[in-house]
């Protein structure tokens, strides 16, 4: 629901917060500009349009409804390469929307994967033909990935 959107979106944004008031070794991500950056206009654009699609295409087979072990798996493999392409791409043009919503699109998938990786059950709509089985006693719980280092 969209109310639950809002306050998991709140509670991230406290815990971010906070992690970075406790952690001195978190730095805050640095925000050049390039010079002019208005005027420039990337002739590459193209691989931001093959990205993303290829993005939804690897979320929706690979990491959709019906899951399994190997797919996930595989899809670790592809996010790496997609995310690969991505930041060479935001490192050397100048930033834009879709630069900055592509790599915000990538991490987030890799989250997902993370999180379907992780959960050896299925629950809800998620289905993973190798865990075909609901498991409260090990698996109601909330997922919670941090970052190390």
């Amino acid at each position: 629901s969209l109310l639950e959107a809002i306050a998991t979106a709140q509670f991230a944004a406290e815990a971010a917060i906070e992690d970075f008031r406790n952690n001195s070794t978190i730095k805050p991500p640095s925000m050049s500009f390039p010079h002019d950056a208005a005027a420039q206009r990337p002739r590459e654009r193209v691989i931001l349009s093959y990205n993303r699609r290829e993005l939804k295409r690897l979320m929706w087979d690979y990491v959709g409804i019906v899951r399994s072990t190997y797919r996930l798996h595989e899809a670790v493999q592809q996010i790496a390469v997609i995310r690969n392409s991505v930041n060479r791409y935001y490192n050397s043009h100048p930033l834009s929307d879709d630069s900055i919503e592509l790599r915000n699109m990538v991490t987030v998938a890799e989250l997902i994967i993370e999180s379907a990786s992780r959960r050896k059950e299925s629950r809800g709509l998620h289905y993973n033909v190798d865990f075909p089985e609901r498991d409260d006693e090990h698996w109601k719980v909330d997922t919670i990935i941090r970052k190390q280092g």
